[in-house]
């Protein structure tokens, strides 16, 4: 199901303001993680049209669990544009594989007694994006990596 935005929740970010929105998202991370690295790469281009708030939160969130779930401190947030007009916001880290029976239910839609994640933000993210009519796929390369691919319009 994709969530649907008022014109009034939707902002369309230029490329500056996408850099500055990074980097306060950033900042705000190191106050509990001092001893991170969180890389940011913007390209050139790319124009973001998203609840700021919502796009917040499931960023953060990703972020959030790449620094405290793995050994070594580190994420890396990239934002491009698609080739038909999408934004799209790539989250790695360089952790083991998020368990299966963490993504199992969120893939399915809902849990069940016998079928759960054990926390919820995961789930914080995936609402974060059904909201935004945006779309999550969760994969891994040397890492997990945690792909929003934001719509074109709203």
């Amino acid at each position: 199901m994709r969530g649907e935005l008022d014109d009034a929740d939707v902002t369309l970010r230029e490329l500056e303001e996408t850099r500055e929105f990074l980097a306060d998202l950033r900042e705000e991370l190191f106050d509990g993680f001092p001893e991170a690295t969180i890389d940011l790469d913007v390209r050139a281009g790319t124009q973001i049209r998203a609840d700021p708030g919502l796009l917040t939160v499931a960023l953060s969130n990703l972020v959030e669990n790449g620094l405290d779930h793995g050994d070594e401190p580190y994420a890396s947030v990239s934002v491009s544009q698609t080739q038909d007009g999408r934004a799209e916001c790539v989250v790695t880290d360089r952790n083991e594989r998020i368990n299966e029976a963490e993504l199992a239910p969120i893939r399915a839609g809902d849990e069940t007694q016998l079928e759960h994640g054990s926390s919820i933000g995961l789930w914080i993210v995936t609402w974060s994006v059904t909201a935004m009519g945006a779309d999550i796929d969760f994969g891994y390369d040397d890492g997990n990596v945690v792909t929003i691919t934001l719509p074109d319009r709203i």
